[in-house]
């Protein structure tokens, strides 16, 4: 009996460890999942973490211009020096953009304990005004796009581009200058000693606007070359391709004629000048009262076909005009 006893009791302690086995294999088995599942987490985590340590957002100077080929890209300027040199030339002609309080204080200020300036903190750095404001005109982003870029407001990113363009305008406008003609004949390139008493090479450019409300805006502003509402304006430049000459803006609609006309440009030129444009520029009439020449690639009106010597003619001005 006590042997039976024995080996009843054995039989209960077997089965005991087996069921205790089995309990810490599957304790086992959790944790290996946990364990897998924190390490999927570590991973993900860290790759959130890279990404958002190489995103540039919200953009600046210093994540945006790192290097010089960058600076080209984004702003079209050659190098960061020159952008440093352009903004600490262009930055003093940027007015305060706040306009003030609506109310008038009556409470005395005290000097020694008033701000430099006031109004609203800046939400960018002048340097990075500058910098949205040069992505602007070179790539050509939309404001809400930009305003996502530098984490600003859709409105605060339009003040910022009205006040850089007008300081723009105001410190650039001085290198547009009229040359002399010993200044364009000194600096002719080689390819243009075929053509001595060229003075300018003229164009007319087309930029969009918005579609005017007004139905006769709309009308004038109308261009049916670039079929959409533009500006157009008048641009000159110098055989060397310096640009010496741009015009106000007028309506789209405005003939290059019409243009050349209200702007007294043919005036700038002296006795025998000769000004090289396209042929849309229908101005032979008013170059002869003046005694300017003009030339221009010949055009086929009244024929089928433009002849050899027509289209000879046509590709060394274009040729001239592109270079």
């Amino acid at each position: 009996v006590a042997v039976t006893i024995v080996i009843y009791m054995l039989r209960l302690y077997n089965v005991s460890l087996k069921q205790k086995n089995q309990d810490l294999l599957e304790a086992n088995s959790k944790l290996k999942n946990e364990n897998f599942r924190l390490k999927n987490q570590i991973t993900t985590l860290k790759t959130k973490n890279a990404m958002n340590s190489n995103q540039s957002y919200p953009a600046t100077v210093k994540t945006i211009l790192k290097t010089d080929v960058a600076t080209e890209f984004f702003t079209g300027i050659k190098t960061k020096f020159i952008f440093d040199q352009l903004h600490c030339k262009i930055s003093p002609f940027v007015r305060r953009r706040w306009q003030g309080l609506s109310k008038v204080s009556t409470k005395v200020r005290k000097f020694t304990k008033s701000p430099k300036k006031f109004g609203p903190e800046r939400k960018l750095t002048s340097e990075d005004e500058f910098l949205l404001v040069l992505m602007w005109l070179r790539l050509g982003l939309l404001l809400k796009d930009l305003a996502t870029r530098f984490n600003i407001s859709e409105t605060l990113c339009s003040t910022i581009r009205n006040s850089w363009l007008t300081a723009m305008a105001a410190y650039l406008k001085r290198l547009v200058r009229w040359p002399e003609k010993e200044h364009v004949y000194n600096s002719k390139p080689k390819r243009f000693n075929s053509i001595p008493d060229i003075r300018a090479i003229i164009d007319c450019s087309e930029i969009f606007i918005e579609t005017p409300k007004n139905l006769t805006l709309q009308r004038k502003t109308w261009s049916d070359y670039k079929h959409h509402n533009t500006g157009k304006f008048l641009i000159a430049v110098a055989p060397n391709s310096t640009i010496t000459y741009v015009s106000q803006v007028y309506n789209g609609r405005a003939s290059d004629k019409a243009i050349v006309g209200a702007t007294r440009f043919l005036d700038k030129l002296y006795v025998h000048d000769l000004l090289m444009a396209d042929k849309g520029f229908n101005i032979q009439e008013e170059c002869d009262q003046r005694l300017r020449k003009l030339y221009v690639p010949p055009g086929k009106r009244g024929q089928a076909q433009m002849s050899i010597a027509a289209n000879n003619k046509t590709s060394r001005i274009a040729n001239l005009r592109i270079l």
